[in-house]
């Protein structure tokens, strides 16, 4: 009788006590291996040794200093304690009311920690917190209005009291008055760990622009120095200027050298740290899912290489096919530690081999950028195909920061039907620092009448109008020449009139800071700078907050409606008839 064969295990067997026949695996056709081996070139090679370890010199100069751009670095120290953007893009934080609140808290907590519960109520007397009625904005910003009536007179105004007592110099302030001197001391110790509190955590409260900020480009622009090595123990001063990302991070390939000055002498013990000796194991080059250079060896399952059919003009696969199945064996990385916010130079590097023989490799981009190929080379401005022998690695927190929603954002869009460009307040702060979108700003005081509701509704005269009117958080940008010879035009910002209010200035910060930008930065796709709260951890383990801008690209163009020389049909009467 036929009999049905199933598996429902792959493993060895035994039929003895001992597993070590089974587990030996053993060839019975040798032969067929080596024929295998034969077809498939195995045997073919060159007398060629492997590399067993590598002897590398190189040099580390840290980065010590910056500056904003064309400006002189004496006061602008960096002891790579935060990473770069926290130090060159940190702007003030907006001294909001829910901010005020915040500081308030924390100084009275401080109070009570040291037994002066008793002034609290004093110190709230003379830096008061407003009430509901002293909201000059309360029919706009309902959120602040609802705010104020929960907090007001309820706690310290944080900001003013941040204001008074961070002048070292002012010692305590001129209210409360406080007669006893014991307790006076001890209120100038909260004052002090109040202060250094606020500046740990947000740095400073105020409405300017991060030093770094180029208006008219809307980007970050700053530049570094170090003290490069220049061959047979000479030094040489160097700058590199950097250009932010679109997250506003300062990565390796943003920097170029811009300024080169040699060195001389140093003062004594101020001299440049000298070149180290590193030795180095050598290890293939590998990525996930790439084939074992072994011969019998069991691959993953996971990804199946035969399946890729590249057509002839895709290179890219081919190249990949080329390198895994045929020339990923040849290819070895040698691990170099490289301290953050240094630049490093290789001075020499020879590899060792199985043999005994040494092999001494130099630079693949020893030529110009534009004889040989380079790809993480610095790029000497002002040279054309010139590149510095050393590598970058910024302080900078790259991808690894955090990013919060935006807090305030502004879209640039060309608007051809009027022929001017428009910077809309998508996004502003309110009273306590939460993102209010522009168009509820706008139409959340349209209550007052208008000049045209004045006149009768049964006027059968057609109305003029000079122009029609724009939302409030809509600022023109008119262009206006700069160089007639070079034909360069920048976008100048102005401002719209409304009948009641006047001019309408804007309300967030971006475009406080703004008189002009460069005509090529808005192209017709429009741009999109927007405000956000940054937070990273620093190599220190240390906790960084800050608030930085970041730039990307708009949604194309947009209509604002504005015309001009307008005439207005009539309203209906009420019985229907015009």
């Amino acid at each position: 009788m036929p009999s049905i064969t199933f598996w429902n295990r792959l493993e060895p067997r035994p039929r003895s006590r001992s597993v070590r026949r089974a587990l030996a695996a053993r060839v019975r056709d040798p032969l067929w291996f080596l024929t295998r081996q034969w077809q498939f070139g195995e045997f073919q090679g060159e007398d060629a040794a492997s590399p067993a370890r590598v002897e590398c010199e190189a040099t580390f100069a840290p980065i010590d200093q910056w500056r904003t751009t064309g400006a002189e670095p004496h006061d602008f120290d960096f002891d790579n304690s935060a990473p770069l953007e926290a130090v060159v893009e940190s702007e003030p934080f907006t001294p909001d009311l829910a901010t005020a609140v915040e500081l308030g808290q924390k100084f009275e907590s401080l109070l009570r920690k040291d037994g002066l519960s008793d002034l609290i109520s004093e110190f709230r007397k003379a830096f008061p917190f407003p009430l509901p009625s002293e909201n000059l904005n309360r029919e706009q910003d309902r959120e602040l209005d609802r705010f104020l009536q929960v907090c007001g007179r309820r706690v310290t105004h944080g900001v003013e009291l941040f204001k008074e007592a961070c002048n070292p110099e002012n010692g305590l302030p001129e209210q409360p008055e406080i007669s006893n001197d014991q307790k006076a001391q001890k209120v100038l110790g909260v004052l002090e760990d109040f202060c250094d509190w606020v500046k740990k955590v947000f740095g400073d409260l105020g409405k300017v622009d991060a030093p770094a900020w180029e208006p008219q480009r809307l980007e970050y622009y700053t530049d570094v120095l170090a003290t490069v090595p220049d061959g047979h123990h000479k030094w040489r001063r160097k700058g590199f200027n950097a250009s932010s990302g679109r997250e506003g991070e300062f990565d390796w390939y943003a920097f170029d050298e811009v300024e080169s000055l040699l060195l001389e002498n140093f003062p004594e013990g101020d001299e440049p740290q000298e070149s180290e000796t590193h030795l180095l194991l050598p290890m293939n080059v590998r990525f996930r899912g790439m084939p074992n250079a072994r011969w019998w060896h069991f691959e993953h399952g996971s990804v199946d290489f035969g399946s890729v059919q590249p057509d002839l003009c895709e290179l890219g696969k081919m190249i990949l096919m080329d390198f895994m199945l045929v020339h990923s064996n040849d290819w070895f990385i040698v691990p170099i530690v490289h301290k953050v916010g240094t630049v490093c130079r290789i001075d020499s590097f020879q590899v060792h081999d199985v043999f005994g023989g040494v092999t001494r490799v130099d630079r693949a981009d020893r030529k110009t950028a534009a004889d040989g190929w380079t790809m993480f080379s610095t790029t000497i401005r002002g040279q054309e195909g010139e590149i510095g022998d050393y590598f970058i690695l910024p302080p900078s927190a790259t991808v690894f920061a955090l990013s919060s929603e935006p807090i305030e954002q502004v879209r640039w869009l060309r608007d051809e039907m009027a022929n001017m460009v428009w910077a809309v307040e998508h996004t502003t702060e309110n009273g306590i620092g939460q993102p209010w979108p522009g168009y509820e700003r706008a139409f959340s005081g349209k209550g007052h009448v208008t000049s045209d509701d004045t006149e009768g509704e049964a006027s059968l005269a057609l109305k003029y109008l000079i122009q029609t009117t724009v939302p409030e958080h809509w600022t023109p940008f008119l262009p206006v020449l700069l160089d007639d010879q070079k034909r360069q035009v920048a976008l100048e910002k102005t401002a719209m009139r409304d009948p009641i209010k006047g001019l309408i200035e804007p309300a967030g910060r971006i475009l406080q800071g703004i008189l002009q930008v460069r005509e090529e930065e808005v192209p017709h796709a429009g741009v999109e700078v927007s405000r956000v709260v940054r937070r990273s951890r620093w190599i220190d383990g240390s906790t960084h907050l800050w608030i930085a801008r970041r730039k990307r690209a708009g949604t194309g163009e947009g209509s604002s409606g504005l015309r001009f020389d307008v005439a207005v049909p009539p309203k209906r009467a009420s019985g229907g008839q015009e």
